[in-house]
């Protein structure tokens, strides 16, 4: 038994932890309040001092009592643990940011190319499984001498600047699993063979594990201190070598179309073969030779593409525009789907079309081929105005599966086109696909009508600013792919800071979409400055995640600023509409130990101004619309899969007269437009007469609210929302009772204040859509 005097000294000993404890937590989270960057760095130097003053405390005690042998060894090795971990990570992260990717042991990777040609069997493999995949190299007209090598790099190759440039599989990378070359029992082990009596020699380039959370954030805090803020981290691009394999020829040397074969999951040691992403992927296989012996390695142009994708499905989803014209051919897709809404690219299944009074089509069946890659377009034509949803029957289960819904009449003065403003390629260092891809992706199998890539103007500290020649390519793949009345590019980039919040900023038809970033325009109001005297819109978007700064609210910019037309109130993050609404903002791989203290969560704190429904209530007008801030670049159609964490992408709806650039910009200027969560769901919301978007004058009388739905699934409610500044949000609910179609008229006759009012829907299904507000003056 401790004596009284004893229990006391070694409770107040336990104590002192836990309030040394407490007071980094505080000033950690007070750290991330107000100020960017060096939070762990921070947290190091607080323990460094909460220890060395506690020390002489203890010491002191010590010779009374005993027990504060017990609580100073508890005490110190607490703080030697934090500090040995910490110091561990501050050398790994100036080691790793100071490193250059391209610098071997060996050698060193240079501008330029070599001769020599590859080949890949098999090209096409399945998700989820273990694959293995030959690749053959046949060596150039110089062939390759003794001390020679070939160094194989997984990513993606963009043709920028006149020439193909190698991007790294970084961030958001699906390509997981690491090759390796030692264990042949292991999983993705690399056997390399070639001609006899060339003996060769493998390796693997010494790398930092990109899942290590820690060591990412410190290498993200450590460039805080670099005196050169322009230099990029290498900590990224150096996490990708272990995508690669380096061959050194030890003995004898290659003639000229001598060939090389790698054998990628080689299974023949044991092996279960190399891991194939859970999802659709594709990756380019990039050999660099060194020809001469002397270390100096240059790409070979002739590379390989592996796709990934499955054969098996779950379902079909039929995609047809919502207001094609009366008597005209239009193109609908049909798009395999698998257990995970992926595209199962191998689909070679049979459909047939369901006849309906007034719609024909040229075919009464269609059996997918491999160049549909899971998704089939087909012609039809509808002759009688009215509401129609293409049915189609998969031959092999007999299930029967239906389209969005599609409006036809006469003479339409506004069309409605879909299409997604937010996207990311390998080009901004965020994602794993070419813009190319996105935008062929969003034409053929997601039957957009208009599409963005909104590239990064810096990515924090993770990476070099957007340059010329990358801005200068994307423009020219924008206006590649832009086809009036078809598909609609429009070009425009993020201004990316996670204090202030991320923004898009899209530009006019014949506007040159200059990147201002955030680094020379560190805020809302220095940004607009920048901007001045251009013709663009800015678009705001997931307004409440606020990743690390949970407790600094969104940052606007001012009321007057006239650019800002749109909000993005949902994306694959979720839904910034209101603290308690649906699909709440997440994070992929966020671990809570960061926080540390206060909110657990990426979302910003209730009534801080954040949310789209504050920012409404607060004077600002923004129209309403969705994206996907997609990265992966492949569609999904359930909220959520046990691979990704995130939510479908969105999807933004535009009333416009004409596919253009000029007709769709105009109507997103005019706020024509809403959101749903990627249901196409036509939803018509008027007040007095005046569109969604619009602001008009009550002219002494109540306001005439109507609202049209027509659903792609039972509908649960529509729910009319008004908000003036002496009540607040008001609801005007009204029940959607399973119907697939709803029209609703009322009258607010409790109208006496300038207001305005928006519709949500809600479905069975889970599926939302948002109108822009119509604002009405008193």
């Amino acid at each position: 038994m401790l004596r009284k005097n004893s229990r006391k000294t070694l409770l107040i000993s336990f104590l002192s932890i836990a309030f040394a404890a407490l007071l980094v937590c505080l000033g950690y989270q007070a750290y991330l309040m107000f100020f960017p960057g060096a939070v762990f760095i921070y947290v190091i130097l607080l323990e460094l001092i909460v220890l060395l003053g506690s020390v002489p405390v203890f010491l002191l005690r010590l010779k009374k009592n005993r027990w504060w042998v017990l609580a100073l060894s508890i005490c110190g090795a607490f703080f030697l643990f934090i500090l040995i971990g910490g110091g561990i990570r501050l050398v790994q992260s100036f080691y790793w940011i100071n490193h250059n990717p391209d610098v071997y042991a060996d050698g060193l990777i240079v501008e330029g190319t070599r001769a020599g040609t590859v080949n890949l069997s098999p090209d096409l493999v399945e998700r989820g499984k273990c694959e293995t995949v030959k690749l053959s190299f046949r060596v150039g007209e110089n062939g390759i001498n003794q001390g020679g090598g070939i160094i194989l790099r997984l990513g993606k190759i963009i043709p920028v600047g006149g020439k193909p440039v190698f991007y790294d599989c970084t961030y958001q990378d699906m390509f997981d699993d690491t090759l390796q070359v030692n264990n042949p029992a292991g999983q993705g082990y690399v056997s390399v063979g070639t001609q006899p009596g060339v003996k060769l020699s493998l390796s693997k380039p010494d790398a930092p594990n990109s899942r290590d959370f820690l060591l990412n954030a410190f290498a993200t805090n450590c460039v805080e201190y670099r005196a050169d803020r322009t230099a990029p981290a290498y900590y990224q691009p150096n996490a990708a070598r272990k995508h690669e394999v380096h061959v050194k020829l030890a003995e004898g040397s290659l003639k000229p179309g001598e060939a090389v074969e790698f054998i990628l999951g080689d299974k023949s040691g044991g092996g279960p073969g190399w891991k194939m992403p859970g999802g659709e992927a594709d990756v380019d296989l990039v050999l660099y030779a060194d020809e001469a012996g002397d270390g100096i390695y240059r790409m070979v142009p002739s590379y390989a593409t592996l796709q990934v994708g499955g054969d098996q499905i779950a379902a079909l989803g039929v995609i047809a525009p919502s207001t094609p014209v009366l008597n005209e051919d239009f193109t609908f897709a049909v798009k395999a789907l698998d257990d995970e809404g992926f595209v199962p690219l191998q689909y070679r299944g049979t459909v047939s079309f369901i006849s309906q009074e007034g719609l024909d089509f040229p075919l009464q069946s269609c059996t997918f081929q491999p160049a549909d890659e899971g998704t089939a377009r087909i012609k039809a034509r509808i002759t009688q105005q009215g509401t129609y949803r293409i049915a189609v029957r998969d031959e092999l289960t007999g299930k029967i599966y239906t389209s969005n819904p599609i409006l036809v009449y006469p003479s339409l003065a506004m069309h409605i086109y879909w299409g997604d403003l937010h996207q990311h390629t390998t080009l901004g260092k965020d994602a794993n696909r070419t813009p190319e891809y996105v935008f062929k992706r969003n034409r053929d199998v997601d039957r957009l009508d208009f599409a963005a890539i909104s590239i990064h103007d810096q990515y924090e500290y993770w990476g070099l600013p957007v340059n010329a020649d990358e801005l200068k390519y994307l423009g020219e793949a924008s206006d590649r792919y832009n086809v009036k009345g078809s598909f609609v590019t429009i070009k425009g980039y993020e201004w990316t800071d996670l204090r202030q919040g991320h923004r898009n900023i899209y530009f006019a038809d014949g506007e040159n979409p200059a990147v201002v970033s955030y680094a020379s325009a560190p805020d809302p109001d220095s940004l607009r400055r920048s901007l001045e005297g251009r013709r663009y819109m800015v678009i705001p978007h997931h307004t409440a995640w606020r990743f690390i700064y949970s407790g600094t609210a969104y940052n606007w910019g001012a009321r007057d600023w006239e650019e800002r037309r749109l909000v993005e109130i949902y994306s694959k993050h979720g839904s910034s509409d209101y603290y308690e609404g649906t699909y709440p903002i997440h994070h992929d791989f966020t671990q809570p130990f960061i926080y540390l203290f206060g909110s657990k969560s990426n979302r910003a704190l209730k009534g801080d101004g954040s949310y789209v429904r504050e920012a409404l209530a607060k004077g600002y007008r923004p129209g309403i619309i969705a994206g996907g801030d997609s990265h992966w670049a492949r569609g999904g159609n359930s909220f959520g899969t046990r691979i990704t964490k995130d939510y479908q992408p969105g999807l933004q709806a535009v009333y416009a007269p004409e596919l253009t650039r000029q007709s769709l910009y105009a109507a997103m200027w005019q706020r024509h437009t809403y959101a749903t969560t990627g249901a196409r769901i036509i939803v018509d919301f008027k007040v007095n007469g005046y569109p969604m978007g619009s602001e008009i004058i009550g002219e002494g009388s109540y306001p005439d609210i109507y609202c049209s739905v027509k659903a792609t699934a039972p509908l649960r409610s529509i729910e009319i929302w008004k908000h003036s500044k002496s009540k607040g949000y008001e609801l005007f609910n009204i029940d959607g009772k399973g119907l697939m179609e709803l029209e609703n008229k009322l009258t607010d006759e409790k109208f006496s204040e300038d207001s305005f009012y928006f519709v949500k829907v809600i479905q069975s299904d889970g599926h939302l859509a948002w109108s822009s507000p119509v604002w009405v003056s008193r």
